[in-house]
């Protein structure tokens, strides 16, 4: 996915053949499930790019058994650059008691999007009403991929809601939080993965949001 004007798109756009790209062994992160405990409710929150590595997530039989309710977040500016609708629209079709869809727009008006930030919403509560479910830090379990500024302040938001946040890190491509069931969270730091573990849209993501504020 190309944005126009993104510092990384700019530059792959000017590459000419034949000139090298250097990739880093693994990203950081940890856009996998395996480091979360046991829970009911999986928030998948995303900005832009950032959707990609949970596509991939939502692709594999995992989330679905081990989940009773998932929740996919999206965020972008414009409603144009709500990504991959007819897949999203057909996991909404197929699973319609255990999976709901939340889109964000924020620069222009979309009626069937909610508008603002992700973090926002958190706090307000308008994105738990708009999900029709409650972010319970008991049963609740939330990842978040996309710009730094959303994962700061949403972990703010979520500190602020009872998750408790017991080491800082600031990664610019995602963060866990997962909460036990003693309603305290642990916030995972970098992961270990290789790329080959990963289809095409979750590694055409995480490059993007490597670079991508």
């Amino acid at each position: 996915m190309v944005r126009a004007g993104g510092p990384l798109s700019q530059r792959l756009v000017a590459l000419t053949a034949g000139e090298g790209v250097l990739v880093a062994p693994r990203p950081t992160g940890f856009p996998t499930l395996n480091e979360l405990p046991a829970g009911a409710h999986l928030w998948l929150m995303a900005t832009g790019t950032g959707l990609g590595p949970f596509l991939s997530i939502l692709r594999s039989a995992e989330p679905w058994e081990r989940f009773e309710r998932i929740v996919l977040i999206h965020a972008v500016r414009r409603a144009g650059e709500l990504a991959y609708a007819e897949e999203i629209g057909a996991l909404a079709r197929a699973r319609p008691r255990q999976f709901a869809f939340v889109p964000f727009v924020s620069r222009e008006a979309a009626d069937f999007a909610l508008d603002g930030r992700i973090p926002q919403a958190i706090a307000d509560g308008r994105l738990e009403a708009r999900a029709g479910l409650a972010l319970d830090p008991a049963v609740s379990r939330v990842m978040l991929c996309g710009n730094p500024g959303m994962i700061d302040d949403a972990l703010a938001a979520f500190s602020a809601r009872g998750f408790k946040n017991p080491a800082a890190c600031t990664l610019p491509i995602g963060h866990q939080w997962a909460a036990s069931s003693r309603g305290a969270a642990h916030q995972t730091g970098t992961a270990k993965f290789g790329c080959s573990a990963m289809d095409q849209t979750a590694r055409a993501a995480v490059a993007d949001s490597v670079y991508f504020d």
